[in-house]
């Protein structure tokens, strides 16, 4: 029986042209034994919808062709199927992939696809909502709010927003319960769980955070002036942030966030919070990844 792939296009993703990127694919994929069938998205979910039928047509591996956003809505579709997802990094930021040094160069991305070597990777949750790369209550969820609205993509736009949403940030105050106890903090800047390594457009702060550790890696900074701000926007992007500011390491596999944040965001997406407790966990080796 032939390998049933499906491509699944976002053609506006990293705001670049998508026309030729299907023939483009063809050329470097290997067709034997395997049937091929390209999908192009048109709205906000339509990756989710299609995966979603993916499992249930019994498809072999689903690519996901664009970027975080992309590969979120397809790979959370995914998780406790037999299905597996492969990516193709046509994004801004493109976190999730770097982090499994899958290549942006589309030949090589497809000879990853070409070889299929498949592993199980962890997935988060918080609350009923699942993410593949990190969640975090604080500055970085008033910057996935600018983000989502800003037409503009890609690191310097990213990093103008983050600069802005500095001055109009109002530190929030967090409870971490877990099975260690009870740590509070107040004038958080961020609070963020991370899953995987890199944050999007090369922002690294959880530097040794791992997808098949079945934990969390938890990073936390509080609010401490304009200068400790710069180093941590210029640490975070020279990937050195954790090692020098020397942050204690924080792991979890399960626990409850208590905020007066008005949000949050899960693997870039701007999501209001209805409630002030949201619980976290892992599902470990939850989804077949293309490695």
């Amino acid at each position: 029986m032939k390998q049933l792939i499906w491509f699944v296009i976002n053609p506006i993703a990293g705001g670049k042209d998508k026309k030729l990127i299907q023939s483009a694919i063809l050329q470097y994929f290997e067709h034997k034994d395997r049937e091929v069938v390209f999908f192009h998205t048109a709205y906000a979910g339509h990756g989710q919808e299609i995966a979603e039928r993916a499992k249930l047509e019994k498809v072999d591996v689903v690519v996901a062709v664009g970027g975080d956003g992309t590969v979120h809505e397809i790979g959370t579709a995914l998780v406790g199927s037999s299905c597996a997802l492969a990516i193709i990094p046509c994004g801004s930021g493109n976190g999730f992939a770097n982090h499994f040094k899958i290549p942006n160069k589309l030949r090589l991305a497809v000879e990853k696809i070409n070889h299929a070597k498949i592993t199980r990777v962890d997935v988060g949750k918080a609350g009923d909502r699942l993410f593949l790369s990190n969640c975090g209550f604080g500055l970085d969820a008033h910057v996935a709010k600018s983000f989502s609205s800003s037409k503009k993509r890609g690191f310097w736009n990213y990093a103008r927003l983050t600069f802005s949403a500095y001055f109009n940030y109002q530190p929030i105050s967090v409870e971490w319960q877990s099975e260690t106890g009870v740590e509070k903090w107040k004038d958080v800047l961020l609070f963020s769980l991370a899953n995987t390594n890199e944050l999007g457009n090369g922002f690294q702060l959880a530097p040794n955070a791992s997808a098949s550790d079945g934990k969390l890696d938890i990073v936390v900074v509080q609010k401490n002036g304009l200068v400790d701000f710069l180093r941590l926007l210029l640490g975070a992007r020279l990937q050195t942030f954790q090692s020098k500011r020397n942050l204690p390491k924080r792991f979890c596999t399960a626990g409850i966030v208590r905020t007066n944040a008005n949000y949050m965001q899960i693997d870039g997406e701007f999501i209001a919070l209805s409630n002030t407790e949201v619980q976290l966990s892992v599902l470990s080796k939850s989804l077949k990844l293309v490695v």
